[in-house]
C-alpha cells in the first residue's frame, strides 16, 4: 500500500473513533462523560495531525460509527 493510501486511512480512522467517543460521551455522565470528551479530543487531534500530511478532510465511517453505538447501547 502507498504511503499516501496508509495516511488517509490512518486519518480516516481517526475521525471515525473521534465521532465514536464524542457521541458516547454525549449519553453519558459524570466521570465517564470526561474520560469520553478526553478520548474524543486526542483522536480529532490525531486527525489533524494526519491532515497536514495528507492535505485532505475526510468524514467518518458512518457504518462503523453506527455499528459501535448500536453495540454500546445494547450492552
Amino acid at each position: 500500500m502507498e504511503r499516501q493510501k496508509i495516511i488517509e486511512k490512518f486519518q480516516r480512522n481517526e475521525i471515525t473513533e473521534y465521532n465514536i467517543y464524542n457521541k458516547l460521551a454525549g449519553r453519558s455522565e459524570g466521570k465517564n462523560k470526561q474520560i469520553l470528551k478526553h478520548i474524543s479530543g486526542d483522536e480529532l487531534r490525531h486527525y489533524n495531525v494526519w491532515k497536514k500530511y495528507s492535505k485532505r478532510n475526510f468524514s467518518p465511517n458512518r457504518i462503523i460509527v453506527f455499528w459501535y453505538l448500536s453495540l454500546a447501547r445494547i450492552f
